[in-house]
């Protein structure tokens, strides 16, 4: 996502961001927006830039700058052409460990033109949809263009809807979930479509879908040679430690990390739940989880 964040601005003229101005919250990813605001150089361009990051269902305060408003409407139409596919990710037929985890970070690195032009799609929607908010336009909350497919009796590949969370299949890997989200939204009204908006969740899904089988066999390696005592201990260890698991012998800090990392994950879906727009992490109140609605979550409108 940072990767993703820093080609997008640079693609509208904004500064080379030094750090990633991002907060975890209770596995929620979000932007820092006032770290973002003064990143940016707190100029015109720069404020709207962080705006729209941080809260894409806002109001544009001015018109943007003429230089803005130019690279966004060529990236816009630029982007309106067929998206950039994501590679093809072969798992390395090798038993060498590190040599499978160097393959795998390998294909992750070739996955980012895809998922950066999907991010600066996401960026160019707000952009637009808050400034036609500033004109007084009524701008409902919208469907990705898939989401909307979905909704309306399409069938758009699954691999581009479920949590964005490696450890937990797409629904191309759960099919049961699309027919139950399916039904539980069958009765509400379809919102419109956004041919730009939700296409990075859906790219970073489905890029989940690509790496995921390598790494399951990186664990089953590390399970045979006794790293790991069960194939999704894998899943809770930091991604910039995985290549722990092509260790030639087995670590004796690992079997603590990762069961107090399972008994985190585990007691923070249980919490409240965070909000779109987080003021200050400790004052998160939303309802306990977890709740049926995440599992429709790939088929609810985005601001």
């Amino acid at each position: 996502m940072v990767t993703g964040l820093r080609y997008a601005l640079h693609h509208l003229g904004g500064p080379m961001l030094e750090t990633a101005p991002v907060k975890l919250v209770r596995l929620r990813l979000y932007l820092d927006g006032g770290a973002l605001e003064s990143a940016l150089g707190g100029d015109a361009p720069g404020t709207l830039l962080a705006a729209a990051l941080v809260d894409p269902g806002g109001v544009a305060p001015r018109p943007l700058p003429p230089a803005l408003r130019s690279a966004s409407a060529f990236h816009r139409l630029r982007l309106r052409l067929p998206a950039r596919r994501l590679p093809a990710f072969a798992v390395p037929a090798s038993a060498d460990r590190a040599a499978l985890w160097w393959g795998l970070r390998e294909n992750w690195s070739r996955s980012l033109r895809a998922t950066n032009d999907a991010f600066l799609a996401e960026l160019l929607a707000a952009l637009a949809r808050r400034e036609r908010r500033r004109r007084g336009e009524d701008v409902p909350p919208v469907l990705s263009a898939a989401a909307r497919a979905m909704r309306t009796g399409g069938r758009p590949p699954l691999a581009c809807f479920g949590p964005p969370d490696p450890y937990r299949p797409s629904w191309a890997r759960a099919l049961d979930r699309e027919g139950a989200a399916r039904e539980a939204l069958a009765a509400q009204p379809v919102p419109p479509g956004d041919r730009l908006r939700g296409r990075f969740r859906e790219v970073y899904r489905r890029a989940l879908d690509l790496l995921t089988p390598g790494f399951h066999e990186l664990a089953r390696l590390a399970c045979e040679t006794g790293i790991l005592r069960q194939l999704d201990d894998a899943f809770f260890l930091p991604l910039e430690t995985a290549d722990d698991l092509a260790s030639p012998e087995p670590l004796r800090w690992l079997e603590a990390a990762i069961a107090t990392n399972r008994r985190e994950y585990a007691a923070i879906l249980a919490a409240a739940e965070p909000g779109d727009l987080v003021e200050r992490a400790e004052a998160v109140s939303g309802p306990a989880g977890p709740r049926v609605e995440w599992e429709w979550a790939p088929l609810l409108p985005l601001p």
